[in-house]
């Protein structure tokens, strides 16, 4: 479970100023948290300190099989620098792949390469304000490979070399990392934390100043590194298919002779954070809408993880449940206040803990959105929660404990890893689900109402209140403070909530007494067993029973005339999705079913594909039957509502300025429509084409859609018995009758390529950034030639490979560059395929970036890549495939697509390792030298105009 407590020990000083002790981080101590906690750490998890202070935890876990996951936790962050080492922990995160003792600069990559590893999802690291994690997701568990994945993060803890010319050369990867992390909303982010805590540590940003990632020297930063990366701080974590008793001796061997002689560092105060009783912070932006925070700033106080403090949190988790319901069922009631309107409470956990209400709307509306939140929040203060809100809140609760049981053997063991020391580094201790729950039902009894709402009146106690109002506002300063003190002064009453709706509300089929065969067909030697049965003229079910995630079951009901919406019909099916989703199920509300079936882990939604609509559903395996009743209930009672259609409505005119004046926003909304020749099937929505149809217009599509003379298709796949679910199928789904479908527009324009060789787009963003592609038309003549598909898209990681070589470690230029290979199966696109580079950089280096890009093609076409490249490129292919074979999910959508398209998918995925082998360096030299030299070129650029124009 994640309810867990961090913060820091500190005093509540007089008025609004809070104090902090001489001693930061104090849980930072070197001990695991359980050995000063009454509460019992998980059994699976191996606990161990080596004589030099390294601790090391060993966790056991099968999935993804013959995989581990090992982890490196320094803990270390931004918190540690001085006024002058601002970003430098982040920068020695980056040098770690630059040169250790063992392993030179530039040869890491290229090792976990081979070893089946991808840099970014094998191979990563990330720093935040106290921590440094460096992680490696091993493909292979032999003991071999174990021990020098140890080995290299041992490397990683004392062995970076810091060479003067390494870190010159990553000055300009981290100055473009950052630049490809700005936007609006990251820097009006930036100027909200500078100002709630300006004078303190928690002001700065953990990447730093560009000025002081240009003062980086080998020697400051060698300085910082050995300054802080101690044993005591270092925590090795392994979580996998492994023995444990393998692993303990590895570890000790490892990490045994790390040491650092130099006196420890004092870790100095993090500075006061002072706020007044009221206080009014306005952004003027050009986002559309407005966004208002109010922010309540507790005071850093470390609570020591115990039982008591576990009931706590369970007690302040209630309040805030039962209070979003309130906000979420106003916002249903009311579309027009808000898009979204939130409470929480973080005042005892953190390093920054606070609570706080925040909403967005339109430039409207925003008084009335205030007036109503700060209304409800003063009602609930005032008059409580009800006894029947609380037991809802208790009953949620505890079955999102009961899924967390269920679905611990199904975490992978990166997320094990990333959750254990997310854990650890807050001081508090590692659980399992069952001993939470344990603790839970122990507790329920006693937890009282005036308990909960204590703990939702405690959020508000502080007298400091901060509010940030963030957009595109008429409204002056002097008129957003008096709409505030007029809200303060509004009369309130106590919240009537809404009547909790009877489920089942239609009458339910009758139980069948007579079932269909159930024919068993194999899938292939590393696939699944698939259950097939026909239900009179009317239903064809195919299961696939698993174990890969152990209680859980997945549901897709497909129906209709399997016929393509066209192009005057595509805006009406997206607008018709988007809607279904946020109207709930059948006749309930999304606050209904939320009442009904929160905790559950049960999910229905409704949409449309190219020609059919969909019914998905998921849900653990006990709750198998209440699936099909929920996905019954919608596929017999749509009910699109008015209310999501406004907030649909609402969402695109709060978007608009992102869409049309960002450039990520313009990237994401065009870029795939312009490079298939302006298709509308890659359109974003727009609010013209929204504000064409009423919501009887939406009606009347999705109705119609269940007006077809064809068989409907049912695929079930995960945890479950194959009998005892086919008969819950047909009980719901085996009577359908036959309609007359009403006729609709087929006629689809097929994707081309882009006619101008080079486009450049302006964009009125003030961030200067640039987006580059270059893209070349790769057509699949055959869809059924997967050895052609299977060379382009090998081809395409040596695109991304070489791009990261050239353009991040030599240049400087982009942080992340990218290559793809995508490709239509749609008969009318005729084979259309795309392989496309795209590169995010500053604007002063977008034409660098291109030329960069062409000097890689011109060099492919003069000397080809050789065998060692290609092999060492397919590994990580090919562990991505092993592990996906261990998904229900992939199983799920590969059978999907094989029914809908008559194409044998699933044997195609079976038979991808035999097809790497069979592709060679002669085979991509042969696909690059037609790809590369074709003239079937573009180059397209996405510019920010405010840059350009200086």
């Amino acid at each position: 479970m994640n309810i867990k407590k961090i913060g820091l020990t500190c005093l509540l000083a007089m008025c609004c100023t809070l104090s902090v002790s001489a001693h930061e981080l104090v849980w930072y101590d070197g001990k695991w948290a359980h050995e000063g906690s009454d509460l019992t750490p998980d059994k699976k998890v191996t606990f161990g300190t080596l004589k030099n202070g390294v601790r090391y935890a060993i966790i056991p876990n099968k999935l993804p099989k013959g995989r581990v996951s090992l982890y490196l936790n320094m803990q270390v962050g931004s918190l540690m620098e001085e006024e002058s080492e601002k970003g430098f922990a982040h920068f020695v995160e980056h040098m770690a792949f630059n040169g250790t003792k063992h392993f030179p600069a530039g040869s890491l990559i290229p090792f976990f390469q081979e070893n089946g590893m991808s840099f970014g999802g094998d191979t990563n690291a990330h720093t935040s304000l106290a921590e440094t994690v460096y992680k490696l997701n091993l493909a292979k568990v032999d003991d071999a490979s174990v021990e020098k994945a140890l080995f290299i993060l041992r490397d990683f803890a004392d062995g970076m070399l810091m060479e003067e010319h390494e870190v010159k050369d990553e000055i300009g990867v981290i100055l473009s990392e950052k630049k490809t992390r700005e936007s609006e909303e990251s820097l009006a982010k930036d100027a909200r934390r500078t100002h709630l805590y300006k004078g303190t540590k928690f002001e700065d940003n953990v990447i730093g100043t560009e000025q002081s990632i240009q003062s980086v020297t080998s020697s400051n930063l060698t300085h910082f590194y050995t300054t802080w990366y101690r044993p005591e701080r270092a925590m090795v974590v392994v979580v996998g298919d492994i023995e444990v008793s393998k692993l303990a001796p590895m570890v000790e061997k490892t990490f045994h002779s790390f040491k650092n002689d130099t006196p420890p560092p004092v870790v100095h105060d993090f500075g006061e954070v002072k706020r007044p009783v009221f206080e009014l912070f306005v952004q003027p932006r050009e986002m559309d809408g407005v966004s208002f925070s109010l922010s309540i700033i507790h005071p850093r106080i470390f609570y020591k993880d115990t039982q008591e403090r576990l009931r706590e949190s369970f007690v302040q988790s209630m309040a805030s449940y039962i209070f979003n319901q309130r906000l979420r069922e106003i916002g249903l009631k009311h579309p027009h206040l808000w898009g979204k309107a939130q409470f929480y409470n973080s005042s005892k956990k953190g390093l920054l803990p606070s609570a706080g209400l925040s909403f967005i709307s339109n430039s409207e509306h925003w008084e009335e959105a205030l007036k109503s939140l700060i209304k409800e929040s003063k009602s609930a203060q005032a008059f409580g929660f009800s006894v029947e809100e609380l037991s809802q809140a208790k009953t949620v609760i505890g079955r999102n404990l009961d899924k967390a049981i269920l679905n611990e053997a199904n975490q992978k063991s990166s997320d094990i890893a990333n959750g254990f020391v997310t854990i650890a580094n807050s001081g508090a201790v590692y659980t399992s689900s069952q001993e939470d729950k344990k603790h839970y039902e122990q507790f329920l009894p006693t937890i009282t109402l005036a308990e909960v709402n204590a703990a939702f009146n405690e959020a508000f106690a502080p007298e400091n209140r901060t509010l940030v109002v963030s957009g595109k506002l008429k409204a002056s300063h002097e008129q957003i403070t008096q709409a505030w003190k007029s809200a303060q002064k509004q009369p309130f009453q106590a919240y009537e909530a809404s009547v909790k709706k009877e489920f089942p509300y239609l009458s339910l089929p009758k139980e069948v007494t007579s079932l269909p065969k159930l024919e068993k067909k194999s899938l292939g030697k590393d696939a699944p067993t698939l259950y097939v049965a026909h239900y009179n003229d009317t239903l064809d079910i195919y299961m696939i029973p698993t174990k890969y995630e152990h209680n859980q079951v997945m549901a897709r009901l497909i129906f209709g005339e399997d016929k393509p919406f066209g192009e005057s019909v595509l805006p009406l099916r997206k607008i018709a999705s988007t809607v279904l989703s946020g109207s709930g199920i059948g006749a309930l509300s999304p606050t209904e079913v939320s009442k009904l079936f929160g905790g559950l882990g049960l999910s229905v939604s409704e949409g449309f594909d190219d020609a059919n609509s969909v019914i998905n559903g998921s849900a653990t395996s006990k709750d198998f039957s209440p699936l099909m009743q929920t996905m019954w209930t919608q596929y017999v009672d749509p009910t699109p509502k008015e209310s999501a259609l406004i907030r649909f409505k609402q969402s695109l005119e709060l978007g608009e300025h992102q869409k049309e004046k960002s450039v990520e926003g313009v990237d994401q909304a065009y870029s795939a429509s312009y490079f298939h020749g302006d298709s509308k099937r890659y359109a974003s929505m727009s609010l013209e084409s929204l504000e064409q149809y009423r919501l009887e217009d939406i009606r009347t599509f999705v109705k119609n859609q269940r007006d077809f003379s064809r068989k409907a298709t049912m695929i079930i796949t995960g945890d479950f018995e194959p009998k005892s679910v086919l008969k819950e199928v047909v009980r719901y789904f085996g009577v359908h009758e036959k309609k007359a479908h009403k006729a609709y527009d087929t006629h689809l324009q097929s994707a081309s390529f882009p006619s101008q060789s080079y486009h450049e787009r302006i964009v009125e963003d003030k961030v200067d950034k640039s987006v580059v592609y270059r893209v070349f038309e790769s057509p699949v003549e055959n869809i059924e030639d997967r050895k052609r598909i299977a060379t382009i898209n090998i081809l395409s990681a040596v695109l991304k490979d070489r791009l990261r070589k050239e353009l991040r470690e030599k240049s400087g230029v982009a942080y992340s560059p990218s290559a793809s290979f995508k490709h239509s199966i749609n008969p009318v696109d005729k084979g259309f395929g795309l392989l496309s580079m795209k590169v995010t950089t500053q604007t002063k280096n977008k034409q660098e970036a291109l030329a960069k890009m062409d000097e890689i093609v011109a060099d492919l076409l003069c000397s080809g890549v050789s065998e060692d490249e290609i092999e060492r490129l397919k590994a990580p292919m090919l562990t991505s495939w092993k592990s996906g074979l261990r998904k229900s999910e992939l199983w799920h959508n590969l059978l999907d697509r094989e029914l809908r398209h008559e194409l044998p998918f699933v044997q195609w995925h079976e038979n991808y390792p035999k097809l790497l082998e069979q592709i060679h360096a002669k085979d991509v030299n042969e696909a690059l030298a037609v790809i590369l030299n074709t003239q079937k070129s573009a180059a397209y650029v996405i510019t920010s105009k405010g840059v350009v124009n200086e």
